[in-house]
């Protein structure tokens, strides 16, 4: 019935309950003076449990039940014997008084009998006081029964159910207890979050910092106060939603409100959460075993700095009903798109100023880091060529960033709209390429941060109602402080982008849906253009007039400098601009740009549909088609 391998020697625990089983005379042990030969065998003192010798069909080997042979080294004849040694173990002797399996463990006790307990656990003990010095329950096999004990490897951390397969020679495991790298416990280590569906698993939770995900500003205010000003400056709670909240919690029955409230002034408790079923429960002790979930789990709240929460003392605060009333209860026509991590709205204030309203949505899974990211982002920037932040509300299930609105919408809608309605002439997307270049060497250069936006591309480029172009999304950006060569390669990953976008513009075109008869994507293609002389044939004929056209290939040409498969080949943002305003003359020749062509086929029922699409090395740009 169970079957495990120890040395040469393998265990089959049979139950014979359903026997009847003579234990009148019986013996359910056996001594040094008092062994068991073939024909003997010893029942434990229930009459469950049966220990003795045995042949299998079509064999004339002898098996030790509970105990038996592998079928390689099996007992030859009759003569088996199980006895106590003279070192002090439980053996099998064949015939020749050959040992052939040994309980091997070392001990000083002499008196030692062993005894099948009605468990149908075999032991070997000193007879007297009855110490177990071995036995057969810490070597469980395929059976499981009860009270057997588990051995663990606490190098993974998991649990496993094994048995050992004759036929493959191996451990099987049919069950083990980790679903999960996440199921490991505290993998992730102190104000550590785990997340089986992001790679790395693991990330410090919000207003911590990476390394040991120490808390970043210390706490302020947390106690009662009277000003408006202290009041202000106090700290806050940011909503993490289904989470696996972290063990060591305190537990009370007070209501979700005033579990708030007194987590708020209790300088000590540094993340609450409520669960209707639980109550309140807090942590002052560091936070272990946090888990981000699908779905399901409790929101956590965890304690952060006002400063780092929504940098007050930077960013003024909207009431939400003030901003419902502006979209009138964000009504869907007022709706002027969608963005990753929920919708945009139009609204007007009681001023009668306009305002672009992003919302962050409830079903959003990964929209939250994203949001307090340019937060704190944008409240430190200012330049004309960027989309003005003009305040925020961030409480409970609101996250909204109130904007500058922008009439004439994005970029991309005037570029890639079907019938071009709205047309920009030459010296109008001149001056947009020209702003979004100032507004790009702002953020690497001259900001009080070094940022590198990650996202740049037509949908991210709004409008004013003079056509003066402002970037806008900072949810992607990153800031750099320290790392000087880190920092120059990501900037080069926002020349990239600049570059297809001014690829783009020239030539009308959007590139992740670009398609020629030739076959290539838009940078393939300019690039087949450039190399065969006929460069001209990529502008755009809204814009090609003969008047402009030394400056609109100069404008190709500085694009596909930026656009080059290395990094360390692209111009700085600096010298894009000097570039662009022929502040230098003589430009270097392009080398080939970041792209490779994959064939697929648009209609499998004919082999003559079939397009070329283009997809960038090492550089990830994203695509919205304009609204």
């Amino acid at each position: 019935m169970g079957l495990v391998r120890n040395t040469s020697m393998s265990i089959l625990v049979l139950l014979l309950c359903c026997f009847c089983l003579d234990s009148g005379s019986a013996l359910d042990s056996i001594t040094s003076f008092q062994p068991i030969k073939d024909s003997d065998n010893i029942i434990s003192n229930g009459s469950d449990f049966k220990l003795g010798f045995f042949s299998v069909v079509n064999s004339t080997s002898r098996y030790l039940r509970i105990w038996y042979n592998k079928k390689s080294k099996p007992l030859k004849d009759s003569f088996g014997v199980l006895t106590i040694s003279k070192d002090r173990n439980l053996v099998i002797l064949d015939g020749q008084k050959e040992i052939l399996w040994s309980s091997n463990v070392t001990n000083s006790v002499a008196n030692l009998s062993a005894q099948l307990l009605d468990l149908g656990n075999l032991v070997l003990r000193e007879s007297t006081t009855g110490t177990i010095v071995w036995e057969s329950f810490q070597h469980p096999s395929d059976t499981l029964l009860q009270r057997m004990k588990f051995s663990t490897n606490v190098r993974t951390g998991d649990i496993e159910q094994r048995y050992w397969d004759y036929e493959k020679d191996d451990w099987g495991i049919p069950w083990n207890a980790l679903k999960s790298e996440c199921d490991v416990y505290g993998i992730c280590g102190a104000f550590g979050s785990c997340n089986s569906q992001s790679s790395p698993i693991c990330s410090c939770l919000p207003g911590k910092l990476t390394s040991g995900c120490v808390r970043r500003t210390p706490s302020s205010q947390c106690a009662v106060v009277n000003s408006s000003i202290e009041a202000i400056k106090m700290d806050g709670f940011l909503k993490l939603k289904t989470m696996k909240v972290p063990d060591f919690a305190d537990s009370s029955p007070a209501h979700e409100d005033y579990c708030r409230l007194q987590c708020l002034e209790n300088c000590s408790r540094i993340a609450y959460a409520y669960d209707s079923g639980t109550g309140c429960m807090s942590w002052t002790r560091s936070l272990i075993d946090i888990q981000k979930f699908s779905n399901g789990g409790v929101d956590l709240y965890i304690r952060v700095a006002h400063s780092e929460l929504v940098k007050i003392q930077e960013l003024p605060l909207f009431k939400v009903k003030k901003l419902a009333k502006a979209t009138n209860n964000f009504h869907l026509s007022n709706k002027l798109g969608q963005g990753g991590f929920g919708p945009i709205y139009r609204g007007t204030l009681s001023d009668g100023q306009e305002v672009a309203i992003k919302r962050l949505s409830k079903a959003s899974g990964q929209g939250l880091q994203e949001f307090m990211n340019e937060v704190v982002v944008i409240s430190k920037l200012q330049h004309r060529n960027l989309v003005r932040l003009l305040g925020c509300y961030v409480e409970g299930e609101e996250n909204l960033l109130v904007y500058e609105y922008m009439p004439n919408k994005s970029l991309d809608a005037f570029l890639f709209a079907p019938h071009k309605e709205k047309l920009l002439d030459w010296r109008k997307q001149f001056n947009i390429i020209e702003g979004i270049s100032r507004g790009l060497l702002y953020l690497h250069r001259d900001s009080r941060l070094r940022i590198i936006h990650r996202d740049l591309k037509a949908g991210n480029i709004l409008l004013d109602k003079e056509l003066n172009p402002k970037i806008l999304d900072f949810g992607m950006a990153k800031i750099f402080r320290n790392n000087e060569n880190q920092a120059n390669t990501n900037r080069k990953s926002d020349v990239f982008s600049f570059g297809v976008l001014l690829l783009e513009i020239l030539s009308g075109s959007r590139n992740s849906s670009f398609y020629h008869d030739e076959s290539m994507c838009l940078l393939g293609y300019a690039w087949k253009l450039w190399n065969v002389g006929n460069i001209v044939a990529l502008i755009d004929p809204v814009i090609s007039k003969p008047c402009f056209e030394m400056e609109i290939l100069r404008c190709i040409h500085v694009g596909l400098l930026c656009v080059q498969e290395f990094a360390k080949d692209r111009p700085i943002v600096s010298v894009v601009i000097s570039m662009l305003k022929s502040e230098i003359v003589d430009l270097p020749h392009p080398k080939q740009p970041a792209f490779t062509e994959r064939q697929i086929a648009l209609d499998t029922k004919s082999s003559q549909h079939t397009q070329i699409k283009c997809y960038v090395n090492n550089v990830t740009i994203t695509m919205v088609q304009g609204r």
